[in-house]
Parts: structure tokens; sequence; C-alpha cells
């Protein structure tokens, strides 16, 4: 009997890392693959809101003719008490276009990470 356990336990430590790499690996390749075919045309594309970085990188985490789902990544500089700071912040921007045009348009943006402390969450694959 407690040969069984020591084999089932060795089949879990072995088995459980396995599908937490597939996962991994999947997920990631998932939104790099969209970013390669996709990637380009939100690089362009308007994200006008009330304040815009440098863009760093970005990556397609859904995409459909109609919507999109991008993280990006920008850099700001603003200037604190004479002193300028260089940050990055981490965002989610949803995008849409209508049958009609070929234009993305920025429907919403969500700030999920930033290193200035007002935003202190992740993704999923985890990207900062």
């Amino acid at each position: 009997m407690r040969g069984n356990l020591t084999i089932k336990l060795g089949k879990a430590i072995v088995i459980g890392p396995l599908i937490a790499i597939t996962l991994l690996v999947g997920t990631y390749g998932r939104v790099e693959y969209l970013t390669y075919r996709y990637g380009d045309q939100f690089k362009v594309a308007d994200r006008k809101t009330s304040w815009e970085g440098e863009l760093v990188y970005l990556r397609v985490f859904s995409y459909s003719e109609k919507e999109a789902k991008v993280f990006i990544v920008e850099r700001y500089k603003t200037d604190k008490a004479g002193i300028w700071e260089n940050y990055r912040t981490g965002s989610f921007y949803y995008f849409g276009r209508d049958a009609t045009s070929s234009a993305w348009n920025l429907q919403s943006w969500n700030v999920v990470w930033s290193e200035a402390g007002s935003a202190d969450a992740w993704t999923m694959p985890p990207y900062w």
C-alpha cells in the first residue's frame, strides 16, 4: 500500500509541473502569435487618452475582425517638484471597428500596473 502511494505521489510531482509548463507555454504562444500576426495594426492605432506615453511594447491578447484587446506598456516622464521621474505603465486597450471602416478605434482602456504606484495587478500570461 505504501509503495502505491509513493508511485502516485511521484507521478503527481512529475505530471503537475509538466501541465503547468504546457499551459504557460500555450498561453504565451497564443499571445505572441497574435502579436506577430496583428501587432503592427496597433502600433499606429489612435490611442488618444488623457495621457499618452512612449510605446515600449505591445501584446495582442485577443483579436477578431471587429474587436481587439491589446496590452500596451508605455514609458512616461513626469515632473514632480522639479524632479523628472521615468516610469512605465501597463494597460489593456480595447479597440473596435465597424464593418465600413478598417481603422481601429479606441473604445476603452484599463491600467493594469504602474511603476508610479497607481495600479498593481497582473496579466495572464504575465508581462512586465
